[in-house]
């Protein structure tokens, strides 16, 4: 059964604090800046903010301590029913905070300058937020608690065009047929719930213009979602959903990390799927470093996997130049009946290509020769000390029928198709289709009746 994740509501405002306690959204992307390249093929970018404290309570930022947000910014792009993660950067560090009313809902400024007042909004600018000096290695932010080390590597610290920035490949953007998002988390070490952490996720539509790629915004900014949701809401075109695409949010036992796994199904002809499946680590201290779709074969001798597809973004963080970008692996689990894409666990190499918070990794494959009715099971791997010992988590995701055997009495020669060959098969073979031992008016009116109904 399909279940579909309710759509939050486009926010130019907010009626009323969220959440008890503090609790920060990012209610609007705003400007976009083009850094250019430093000759590598890589463009970078970065986009203004505006930052709004819809708790009840003041949010601490203090510049000069751990004690203030971070803000990351990643790009997304959407072509062929297909999400990817194309660009990501480090974070940056925020300073003073503006005491205005952006969110609509009448701010009640803190005093001094190292909070954020309930109700209160802050803007920084895409040239402050692409400020080299201020940004700093994702790995070092815990996207649960929040903490981060001060001063953290590299503050202050600047080099060419690219370093630092949302980086993104030249080829990745020069497509006029895609759709491109940008998606800014933020994330305080002041927000002690859950529900103030998962709502800190919003993205916005970019234009690229061809040639320079320059970067603009358009549309409205989908304030606490993350930029997965697009895949689904513009899947056929801004603002034409497509429902082929399912998103569910998980939370697995013991922890409070938030995953979301998309999926969406493409019937390429009979029997002939091709699949996709995209997951977001939006906010997880552990991260993901295996993913598996079961139940492919239903037993078939001949069904098979044709194609495999892996995409992910490539981290350049300071601290994780030992991550190796390495795509990970597709092998065929023949005891299992299943597709499974894994990087080595956290005891192999803690700098593994697992999926880190804030980042989402896609996958596909192509498979033919599956027949009928189930749902495919899929399932996740976490990374961090000890998860490979805890086995499997488990997703809600949908996908084609495929095991119980497709009902389809008037193919008579066996092909999977309704055609000519098999009318010509029953006339040339006078088929007592109705089994009552003769051939007659009867057959030709049943066999007629079910080739007009076709398989089901």
């Amino acid at each position: 059964m399909r279940a579909f994740r309710p759509t939050i509501a486009v926010m130019a405002g907010f009626s009323a604090c969220a959440f008890g306690g503090p609790d920060l959204v990012c209610s609007g992307i705003n400007d976009a800046q083009s850094f250019g390249t430093s000759g590598d093929g890589i463009h970078s970018y970065s986009f203004g903010t505006t930052l709004c404290n819809i708790g009840d309570e003041s949010v601490g930022w203090d510049p000069e301590t751990n004690g203030h947000p971070v803000i990351s910014q990643t790009l997304y792009k959407l072509k062929d029913h297909r999400i990817t993660q194309i660009g990501i950067g480090f974070v940056n560090h925020t300073t003073i905070p503006l005491q205005s009313n952006g969110c609509g809902l009448g701010c009640s400024p803190a005093p001094g300058f190292e909070m954020l007042g309930a109700g209160c909004s802050t803007d920084s600018g895409a040239s402050i937020n692409g400020t080299q000096g201020l940004m700093g290695p994702r790995s070092e932010i815990n996207a649960q608690s929040g903490f981060f080390p001060y001063p953290f590597t590299s503050i202050g610290q600047t080099g060419d065009a690219n370093y630092k920035r949302l980086q993104v490949p030249f080829s990745e953007i020069n497509d006029p047929d895609a759709l491109y998002f940008v998606e800014t988390q933020v994330i305080s070490s002041f927000e002690t719930t859950k529900e103030s952490r998962d709502n800190n996720m919003s993205y916005r539509q970019v234009l690229f213009s061809p040639g320079a790629l320059s970067a603009s915004l358009t549309g409205p900014t989908y304030s606490e979602q993350a930029a997965i949701n697009a895949w689904r809401d513009h899947g056929n075109g801004i603002g034409a959903p497509d429902t082929e695409v399912i998103i569910s949010t998980s939370n697995f036992p013991d922890i409070e990390d938030t995953f979301v796994l998309g999926s969406r199904v493409v019937n390429l002809g009979v029997d002939h799927w091709e699949f996709h499946y995209a997951i977001l680590n939006m906010n997880g201290v552990l991260g993901v470093r295996q993913l598996g779709v079961y139940n492919l074969f239903c037993s078939s001798p001949d069904a098979k996997i044709i194609s495999t597809e892996f995409v992910a973004p490539t981290y350049h963080d300071d601290l994780d130049d030992q991550i190796v970008n390495t795509p990970w692996v597709a092998a065929v689990d023949e005891f299992t009946e299943g597709l499974e894409w894994k990087t080595e666990t956290f005891e192999q190499n803690q700098d593994a290509n697992a999926i880190r918070w804030g980042t989402m990794y896609s996958f596909s494959f192509e498979a033919e020769n599956q027949s009928g009715a189930n749902l495919e099971s899929v399932s996740i791997q976490l990374f961090g000390p000890d998860q490979t010992t805890k086995g499997w988590n488990w997703l809600e995701a949908w996908a084609p029928a495929h095991c119980d055997p497709i009902i389809c009495p008037p193919d008579l020669n066996g092909d999977k198709l309704l055609d000519f060959f098999d009318i010509s098969f029953f006339l040339a073979n006078q088929v007592d289709y109705n089994g009552d031992t003769t051939f007659d008016f009867f057959d030709i009116s049943a066999f007629l009746s079910d080739f007009a109904q076709g398989c089901f």
